[in-house]
């Protein structure tokens, strides 16, 4: 006895805050029939809108639009000639209006860090408030860490409890440079807008590369405060000057360095001289 399962469009999932539909199936869709004449978004009075893509996701598709579209406003949804991985065709069309709604009204505000600051450290010291509070229920505060400002390459991601309106938390960002973070409420499978996004930089000193065990010998001893240490010893030679009223100026340096024992000379003639560490000792 043979049997059939008819497959259906199970559910469809406005999602404001990342501009797109999810179209969740009962099948496995073949993407070579996920087209612009098969699944069309028009506005709410029936007109064609022609800016969203259409992404495969195994049973899933997801409509993303390019803009963001308007909260509480509804928009018509078709979908017609799906057909699943064994060839067969969705018989019963979709067509009904589609609401985008925020079911969480909670708004965040990102205080710390601040737009454009420059951070020393890898670990970021994050603090966000509440600056609109739609209901007091459990809300968990999402925050994401991009490398882009749309928010592509994902370089970490937040969860955390709000707490008396606001969420404070450390975080690491095992990268430098800049840095994109925003944040929303969530709550059960709801979320609220994203906040507005903060641009900010890390910047620090690896000091890995840097002879630890020279610092600490040299920061422990009289040398630092001594006027005639030279760490590497120099001469001036060769100097090419012109007199002046005002003096002799000079045009040019040349200086003699000391080199280590074990050097290299590369095939342009230069020498690598590793890391020089530079201390200046006006101390006060």
């Amino acid at each position: 006895m043979s049997t059939y399962n008819e497959f259906s469009i199970q559910e469809v999932i406005p999602d404001l805050s990342n501009k797109r539909l999810i179209i969740i199936t009962n099948f496995k869709v073949d993407p070579q029939t996920i087209l612009p004449t098969n699944i069309a978004l028009y506005n709410y009075d029936r007109t064609s809108l022609e800016t969203y893509q259409l992404i495969p996701d195994n049973k899933n598709i997801f409509v993303v639009m390019n803009d963001y579209p308007t909260n509480d406003t509804r928009y018509y949804l078709k979908i017609k000639d799906l057909r699943d991985a064994l060839g067969r065709t969705l018989k019963t069309e979709f067509n009904d209006y589609i609401i985008f709604k925020n079911e969480v009204k909670t708004k965040l505000e990102i205080v710390s860090p601040k737009s454009r600051e420059t951070v020393k450290s890898r670990v970021i010291p994050m603090k966000i408030k509440v600056t609109e509070l739609d209901e007091e229920k459990a809300t968990t505060c999402r925050i994401e860490f991009s490398s882009d400002n749309i928010f592509y390459n994902i370089l970490n991601t937040v969860e955390q409890d709000i707490v008396n309106g606001e969420v404070s938390i450390d975080t690491t960002i095992e990268r430098e440079g800049q840095i994109y973070v925003r944040a929303r409420a969530e709550r059960d499978n709801l979320v609220g807008d994203w906040s507005e996004t903060i641009c900010f930089n890390i910047y620090t000193i690896p000091m890995e590369s840097i002879n630890t065990n020279f610092l600490e010998d040299y920061l422990l001893t009289d040398d630092l405060f001594d006027d005639t240490i030279d760490l590497i010893q120099t001469e001036i030679q060769d100097k090419t000057a012109i007199a002046t009223n005002d003096g002799i100026f000079y045009l040019e340096f040349n200086k003699e360095i000391q080199l280590p024992e074990n050097y290299e000379v590369d095939e342009d003639g230069y020498v690598n001289l590793g890391t020089i560490i530079g201390f200046r000792k006006e101390l006060k």
